[in-house]
C-alpha cells in the first residue's frame, strides 16, 4: 500500500470513530511511517489514535505527537555538568541505553576488535525497565503475537541461551516452567488451540487434562482449577543483577561504560552519524546504536530520524513475604482468553530471591517516569491472581513497585538500522518479552 493509501485508509477510520472524528488532526505518511499531529481531549484518545494508525495495512511505523491540550508536556531538567577527560573522545561504536539490552549488546560487541562505548544517563546499570519488572524469562511471546514478529522469534531464541549465559556470569537464573491453569469449562476448547500456536513458535508445551495431575503439580492452586497447559522452558531472573554481570563483562573485556552521561544532541553530517554530544562532552563515531528504552525516540528524534513513538505503558507489581515463597514451584498465570490484546496478563513470578512477586497489570500513561504505585493498581493485582495462589494471605504483602513498558505502537520490537540515517541502528519497543530476549537480540545487532 502506497504512503498516499495509508493516510486515505486512516482518516476513513479516523472519521467512523465518533470521538476522534472530532479531533483537528494532521495525518501524513513518509514510507511507511505515519505522522500524526494536533491535539486530543483526552491521553485515551492519544493512544487510541496510535493503534488505529498502527493496525493499517502497510504502516512499518507510527510517530504520534498528539498531545492532550489538558496536560502539560513533560519537561527536561539537565544539570549542569563539566566536561569530562574523555571528552572528544572516538571510537567505532556507541550504544545509548546500559539496560539489559544496551549491556547485552557491549558484551556481544566486546568479541569483535572494535572499540565501543555504552552511555548511560543514569548513576547505574540497569535503573530503568531493567530493575523494575518480575523477572521472567518468558518461554513464549503470547497467543495474541505474530509467530512471524521479531518479538516471537527473539523470545524463543534468546530464552535458549540463558542456561549457558548464565552459567558464564554466575548471575541467579533458574528453570521454574509456567504453569497455566483453566478455570472455566468454557475455556477447556483453548487447550488445543494454544498448544498449536505453540508449536508454530516453535515452543514446547504439554496440555493437563487431568485435573488431579494438575494438583499433582501444585498442589495449593486453587480448587477450581480443571486443567493446564505447562511450559517447561519459562524461567526466573534477577534483571538487575543480570544487567551488572553482562555490563561487567563487557567492561571486562574493553568496552567502556559512562554513568551520568546524559545524550543531549547526535550530529548527522550528509546522511551518517558523526558525533553523539553528552553534557560531559562529545564523542566522535560513526554507528550509534539506540537501546535508549523509554527514551529511545527521543534519541532518534536528536538525529532527525524519527520513526516511531514511545508511548509508556505502566505495570504495578506486589512483592510478598519470602516464607511463602516455597508454597508453589513453578510461575502460574490464568488460561484466559483475554480481554486487553496488549498485554500477555501477568502472573505469578517466583523470584530468584525466594519471593512470590504478582503481575503486572497494564496501564497506558503519559508520563516516562510514572513509576508511583497506586491503591487501585496493587488491588487490580490482588483481585486477579490471589484466587490462583488462596494460600498467600493479602497480609504477606511487603511493597509494591512499578515500571514502565517501552511500547511502540506497532507492539513489535523495532530492530533496525535507521532508513534516513546511515550508522544510527534502532534497538527500541522492547517490552515484555524484552529480559527473554535480550541475548538475542544483542546476536541480531
Amino acid at each position: 500500500m502506497s504512503d498516499k493509501e495509508i493516510v486515505q485508509k486512516l482518516k476513513t477510520k479516523i472519521s467512523q470513530d465518533p470521538e476522534l472524528s472530532k479531533l483537528q488532526l494532521n495525518v501524513q505518511c513518509e514510507d511507511g511511517t505515519v505522522h500524526l499531529e494536533g491535539e486530543a481531549e483526552r491521553w485515551e484518545q492519544v493512544v487510541a489514535l496510535g493503534r488505529l494508525a498502527a493496525g493499517v495495512a502497510g504502516v512499518r511505523g507510527v510517530v504520534n505527537r498528539v498531545w492532550p491540550k489538558s496536560l502539560p508536556r513533560p519537561k527536561k531538567k539537565r544539570k549542569i555538568k563539566e566536561k569530562a577527560s574523555w571528552d572528544r573522545m572516538k571510537v567505532d561504536v556507541v550504544i545509548v541505553g546500559a539496560g539489559i539490552v544496551g549491556a547485552s549488546i557491549a558484551r556481544e560487541l566486546s568479541r569483535f576488535d572494535l572499540e565501543a562505548v555504552v552511555v548511560e544517563k543514569e548513576a547505574d546499570v540497569a535503573w530503568g525497565q531493567s530493575k523494575a519488572n518480575p523477572g521472567w524469562v518468558h518461554g513464549f511471546a503470547g497467543v495474541d503475537v505474530d509467530p512471524e514478529s521479531l518479538k516471537a522469534k527473539l523470545c524463543v531464541r534468546g530464552n535458549a541461551m540463558y542456561d549457558k549465559l548464565a552459567q558464564e556470569l554466575d548471575f541467579p537464573f533458574k528453570r521454574t516452567g509456567l504453569l497455566a491453569i483453566v478455570t472455566e469449562e468454557e475455556l477447556l476448547p483453548m487447550l488445543d488451540f494454544v498448544e498449536d500456536l505453540a508449536k508454530q513458535h516453535g515452543v514446547p508445551v504439554e496440555i493437563i487434562r487431568d485435573r488431579e495431575e494438575v494438583f499433582r503439580l501444585e498442589p495449593r492452586i486453587t480448587e477450581k482449577a480443571l486443567a493446564a497447559l505447562f511450559f517447561p522452558t519459562y524461567g526466573s531472573t534477577s534483571p538487575y543483577l543480570a544487567t551488572i554481570a553482562l555490563a561487567e563483562n563487557a567492561v571486562m573485556n574493553g568496552v567502556k561504560l559512562l554513568l551520568d552521561t546524559e545524550v543531549t544532541d547526535v550530529v548527522v553530517k550528509n546522511g551518517q552519524i558523526k558525533e553523539v554530544v553528552t553534557d560531559r562532552g562529545t564523542i566522535f563515531t560513526r554507528f550509534l546504536v539506540n537501546a535508549a528504552g523509554l527514551y529511545s525516540d527521543e534519541i532518534a528524534e536528536m538525529a532527525g530520524a524519527r520513526e516511531f513513538t514511545i508511548h509508556p505503558r505502566r505495570g504495578e507489581m506486589v512483592i510478598f513475604d519470602s516464607k511463602y515463597g516455597s508454597l508453589y514451584s513453578h510461575n502460574l498465570a490464568p488460561a484466559t482468553l483475554k480481554s486487553d490484546p496488549y498485554t500477555k496478563g501477568g502472573g505469578i513470578a517466583l523470584s530468584v530471591d525466594g519471593n512470590s512477586i504478582w503481575g503486572p497489570n497494564a496501564e497506558e500513561v503519559p508520563y516516562k517516569k510514572a513509576t508511583g504505585t497506586t491503591k487501585r493498581g496493587i488491588e487490580i493485582v490482588w483481585e486477579k491472581f490471589s484466587q490462583f495462589a488462596p494460600h498467600i494471605p493479602k497480609e504477606a504483602m511487603i511493597t509494591a513497585f512499578a515500571g514502565i513498558r517501552a511500547a511502540t505502537y506497532t507492539e513489535d520490537f523495532h530492530i533496525a538500522p535507521s532508513r534516513k540515517v546511515k550508522g544510527l541502528i534502532n534497538v527500541a519497543g522492547i517490552q515484555s518479552p524484552g529480559t527473554a530476549s535480550a541475548p538475542a537480540i544483542a546476536e541480531m545487532v
